[in-house]
């Protein structure tokens, strides 16, 4: 769960006039959680950090699996809460 003090409206108009530029990533919008590249790797923004239980290669061959890409392509981003929601 997050807070946010910026309503959909404000952020918007504030990421048009370069005002605020370390706004939180909207989690409704997918282009938060993924970025497809023009060469076919896909780059995964997650908040979930690796403790040793393998929580990243699990998400990768999800994210791998549901979106028909191989596995070699999927970069995960994670930790990097200015990136990530």
């Amino acid at each position: 769960m997050s807070f946010s003090l910026w309503s959909p409206v404000s952020r918007a108009l504030a990421q048009a006039s370069g005002a605020a530029t370390n706004l939180e990533p909207d989690a409704t919008s997918l282009d938060s959680w993924l970025a497809v590249a023009a060469d076919g790797n896909v780059t995964v923004f997650t908040s979930k950090v690796e403790l040793g239980t393998g929580t990243q290669t699990a998400l990768a061959q999800i994210v791998a699996e549901e979106l028909d890409v191989p596995f070699a392509r999927i970069r995960m981003e994670s930790g990097d809460t200015s990136k990530t929601v």
